[in-house]
């Protein structure tokens, strides 16, 4: 998911290309901004690229 959010995705259009609801989505980002220790898209994005989860 925080691929696609980096790609700047929304997060309707990360449930459609996943096939899970939007609340799923949410959800899982939402924890993903938890674990990271970030509060918003664009702080998960950029520690996600820090730390090496993503590219």
């Amino acid at each position: 998911i925080l691929q696609l959010v980096a790609k700047g995705l929304r997060y309707t259009t990360i449930a459609s290309r996943l096939y899970l609801s939007n609340g799923t989505v949410r959800n899982y980002a939402s924890t993903a901004y938890t674990k990271l220790g970030v509060s918003n898209k664009e702080e998960a994005v950029q520690k996600a690229l820090e730390i090496g989860i993503i590219e």
